[in-house]
C-alpha cells in the first residue's frame, strides 16, 4: 500500500467573519441568494402544446448548460467551506462532519487494476456500527474523518472483494491522504449492467426548468441506450414534493424499457411546494429502497433546487450513507435558485457516495439566475446532455472523460477566498 499525503487547509472564525457568515447575518446568507424570495413558487401555466407523450413540442435537447466538479479530487476545498458554515448551527440544516478533508481509498488488484464493488468497512471510534462503503468502477471510495468518526492518523478498515479473502488493515492515514489497498486475486471486471435512477423535485419552483429537464433526460436515456448497447440497462424514476402537496414521493421501479421510462417522464408536472425546503429525505429513502442490482453500475441523478427541511437534514444524509453502502453513486444536478443549504447537502451527499456535483448555469438563458458554487475548483461549462452521458460513461468504464475542447461553453477558474486576494 502507498500513502500520498496532500495539503490540509483549515479555515478560521476570522475568515468566517470576513465572508460575512456570522450568526447574525446567517439568515440573509442562507435564504436570500436573489432579489426574489425562494419561498415564492410561481404557478405553472403551460402555454405551448404538448405531444401525446407529454413533452412540449417547442423544446429540444441540448439547451441546458451545466458545470461539474468532483470534491473528492480536491478534498480540502469543500472541507474549508464546510468548516465555515458548520458554525451556523444545525437549525439551518448544515450537516456536521464534513469539515475535514476526505481520505481517498483506492482498491486495486496485484496488477494495479481497480477493483469494482469491493466492500469496505470503516471502524469509527464513536460509532455503534461500522460504516459500509462500496468501491466504484475506478476502485475508489471516500472516507470522511469527521462523519465516519475516524481517529486522527489511524484508519481501521476491512476489505472484501470477489476472488480475495477479507483483509483487515490498520493504516496511518489522516485527512487529505490518498491510500491504495492491494487485494491479491481480486477481479477487475467492468460492470456489464447499469441501474440508473432519476430523482426529480417537481415542486412549483422547478416549473421553469422541469419541462426542459424532461426533454433533456428523454434524450439522455435514449443516447445512453444507444451508446452502450452491450450493457444491460434499467431505469427508475422518483419524483417528490413536500408535506401537504398532492403527493410527497412517487417512485417508479426499475424498468428495462426505454419507452416506459420516457412515458413516465412525460407524465410529470410541477406544482405545490410553498416554502423553500422540500421532502428530500423521503425522496432519498425511496431511492435507496429501489431494487438495485448488486453487480450493476449504480447511478442516481438528483435534480433539485432546494435542501431538506433543516430538522431532516441528518436523515437525508443518513439515506445517502445507505446508498453509499449499496454502491450507488449520487450525482446532484442543482437547478436555479439553489442556495448555500442545498449546495452543501448536495455536495456532501455526492462526496459520500463517490459521485460529483453538477449545477445548471445561466449560459442557456433558461430559468431563474443560477448561483455560482462556493469554494469551487476550476471547472468547464458544457451542455447538460453531454455531461450526463460522460458521467455515466465514467461509471461504466472507471475512467473519467472531460469535455472535448469544441464542446466547452466557457471555463471558470478556481474560486479564491478574500484572504487569498492580493
Amino acid at each position: 500500500m502507498r500513502i500520498r499525503p496532500t495539503v490540509v487547509l483549515f479555515s478560521s472564525l476570522a475568515l468566517l467573519a470576513g465572508l460575512g457568515l456570522t450568526l447574525t447575518a446567517c439568515h440573509q446568507y442562507a435564504y436570500r441568494a436573489h432579489d426574489e424570495s425562494p419561498a415564492v413558487n410561481r404557478r405553472y401555466q403551460p402555454v405551448e402544446p404538448r405531444d401525446r407523450d407529454g413533452y412540449r413540442r417547442d423544446l429540444r435537447s441540448g439547451t441546458l448548460t451545466a458545470g461539474h466538479f468532483d470534491d473528492g479530487q480536491d478534498p480540502a476545498r469543500f472541507a474549508q467551506w464546510a468548516d465555515q458554515v458548520d458554525t451556523l448551527g444545525p437549525e439551518h440544516g448544515f450537516v456536521s462532519g464534513f469539515d475535514q478533508p476526505a481520505i481517498q481509498l483506492t482498491i486495486l488488484n496485484e496488477h494495479g487494476d481497480p477493483v469494482h464493488n469491493a466492500t469496505v468497512r470503516v471502524q469509527g471510534s464513536r460509532l455503534s456500527s461500522d460504516r459500509v462503503i462500496r468501491s466504484g468502477t475506478d476502485g475508489r471510495c471516500v472516507i470522511l474523518p469527521g462523519y465516519d468518526a475516524v481517529d486522527r492518523g489511524v484508519l481501521q478498515i476491512s476489505v472484501a472483494a470477489e476472488g480475495s479473502r477479507t483483509m483487515r488493515h490498520s493504516l496511518s492515514a489522516g485527512p487529505g491522504d490518498s491510500v491504495d489497498v492491494v487485494m491479491h486475486g481480486s477481479s477487475s471486471r467492468l460492470p456489464e449492467k447499469l441501474d440508473l435512477a432519476l430523482v426529480i423535485d417537481t415542486t412549483g419552483s422547478m416549473s421553469d426548468e422541469l419541462e426542459y429537464l424532461k426533454v433533456e433526460f428523454r434524450a439522455i436515456v435514449e443516447r445512453i441506450a444507444e451508446r452502450f448497447p452491450q450493457v444491460d440497462q434499467r431505469w427508475a424514476l422518483v419524483v417528490y414534493r413536500d408535506k401537504g402537496d398532492a403527493y410527497v414521493v412517487k417512485d417508479y421501479e426499475f424498468t428495462s424499457s426505454v419507452g416506459k421510462m420516457v412515458d413516465r417522464l412525460g407524465d410529470q408536472r410541477a406544482g405545490g411546494g410553498g416554502d423553500y425546503p422540500e421532502a428530500v429525505d423521503e425522496a432519498m429513502q425511496q431511492t435507496a429502497g429501489l431494487g438495485w442490482r448488486d453487480d450493476a453500475a449504480k447511478v442516481a441523478f438528483l435534480i433539485a433546487d432546494a435542501p431538506p427541511h433543516a430538522e431532516r437534514s441528518e436523515d437525508a444524509i443518513a439515506q445517502a450513507s445507505v446508498m453509499r453502502g449499496q454502491g450507488v453513486a449520487l450525482y446532484p444536478v442543482a437547478s436555479s435558485g439553489v442556495q448555500a443549504e442545498a449546495e452543501h447537502f448536495f455536495r456532501a451527499a455526492a462526496l459520500l457516495t463517490g459521485g460529483g456535483y453538477s449545477f445548471l448555469t445561466d449560459d442557456s438563458g433558461v430559468g431563474n439566475p443560477h448561483g455560482e458554487p462556493h469554494e469551487a475548483p476550476s471547472y468547464s461549462v458544457q451542455r447538460l446532455d453531454d455531461l450526463i452521458v460522460q458521467l455515466v460513461e465514467s461509471e461504466l468504464t472507471g475512467q473519467t472523460r472531460g469535455p472535448q475542447r469544441r464542446d466547452i461553453v466557457r471555463e471558470v477558474p478556481e474560486v479564491q477566498d478574500e484572504h487569498d486576494q492580493p
